[in-house]
């Protein structure tokens, strides 16, 4: 895209040339009709003119492409910058990631099974209340109510606005039982 800049600058003052030796030559005949009257000022400006403009054309098309490539330089640095800070956020996380897998290795001793399940965030039938919250985190809302003398709650994540949730686990005896998840 920048070389396609670059290129079209020269092609564009060769137009230039060729086209302003059109209107020299046309003045030059007309100075040539008028030298009897005038001289050759006239000549002399016509042609004056003609290279100071091309010269004038051409300073600001070398400007604008020397803007273009800073311009690029500078959005390679954003992005070199942008991806610096994504390997330093992916390091931290991994980091982090590590940190939680260690505590969560300690306490529930050192089942690999049961932590890794914890650490993707994965809900299944059995487990217990506390695993559950160290999977997915606090839910947003809880609903409590005692039914045939068992505790039934529902935890609600993900809010969708209103009373909406994306995921609804039910858990008896603070143990899940089932979950629904609406989209």
């Amino acid at each position: 895209m920048m070389s396609d800049y670059i290129f079209k600058a020269p092609s564009r003052f060769f137009t230039l040339v060729i086209g302003g030796g059109l209107v020299a030559g046309l003045l030059i005949f007309l100075a040539i009709q008028a030298i009897p009257v005038l001289g050759w000022i006239l000549w002399l400006l016509a042609v004056a003119s003609t290279i100071s403009g091309g010269v004038q054309w051409y300073r600001g098309e070398m400007v604008r492409v020397r803007q273009a490539e800073a311009d690029n330089t500078l959005d390679r640095i954003r992005v070199a910058v942008r991806h610096r800070d994504s390997e330093r956020n992916r390091a931290e996380l991994r980091r982090q990631r590590a940190a939680r897998r260690g505590e969560l290795m300690v306490k529930y001793a050192h089942d690999r099974e049961l932590v890794e399940h914890i650490v993707l965030g994965l809900h299944w039938r059995g487990q217990t209340a506390g695993q559950l919250k160290d999977a997915l985190g606090d839910p947003a809302e809880i609903v409590a109510k005692m039914q045939k003398g068992r505790r039934h709650e529902t935890w609600k994540y993900h809010p969708a606005g209103g009373n909406r949730f994306a995921l609804w686990i039910t858990l008896e005896q603070d143990f899940v039982m089932r979950w629904e998840e609406r989209a």
